[in-house]
């Protein structure tokens, strides 16, 4: 009969304790991944929204210049009557929020000069023109 050794005796692999560890650090390593995840996919939303408004703006002032459309009450544009008219292929909706771009059309700048501006807002954000968020640094 063979004889066994002390050392083939003990168990090779990991204790309760090591298994308890490894867990724990990849519960901490994920929740800091998804707070990143969150905020990054925010951005990209935000980003997202910003384009799409940019793009309402652009068919909005193209037909604007081939009188294709008149602003409603109050300066209003109708999303759906740029997708009626072909200056947008669908009516877009917004990544950042549940509710719709609104866009309105002032007659006058700011320096009072007679002039088409088009504003596209969200949730009473500015979107177009994009206002630039000084640091407070």
């Amino acid at each position: 009969m063979k004889k066994i050794n002390e050392k083939d005796k003990k168990r090779r692999g990991f204790t309760l304790v090591e298994m308890v560890m490894v867990v724990t650090i990849l519960g901490i390593l994920s929740s800091v991944a998804l707070v990143k995840y969150e905020k990054a996919q925010k951005n990209a939303q935000l980003n997202a929204d910003y384009i799409t408004a940019s793009n309402i703006a652009t068919a909005t002032i193209m037909a604007l210049n081939e009188e294709a459309i008149t602003p409603g009450d109050g300066g209003n544009i109708d999303l759906n009557d740029l997708e009626k008219n072909g200056y947008l292929s669908i009516v877009p909706k917004a990544q950042s929020s549940k509710n719709d771009f609104v866009v309105k059309v002032d007659k006058t700048d700011e320096n009072g000069k007679k002039e088409d501006l088009v504003k596209v807002t969200l949730d009473e954000k500015s979107f177009y023109p994009k206002v630039i968020e000084k640091n407070k640094n």
